[in-house]
């Protein structure tokens, strides 16, 4: 799962797009798992 994919799938699923410069990040990824 690479950003764009990741970045199109929150956008296609309604989720609110991620700062993907934010420390957050992993655990946003961890919450999508």
């Amino acid at each position: 799962l690479d950003l764009k994919t990741f970045m199109q799938k929150i956008s296609r699923d309604g989720i609110p797009v991620i700062d993907y410069d934010s420390d957050d990040l992993d655990s946003e990824f961890s919450l999508l798992k």
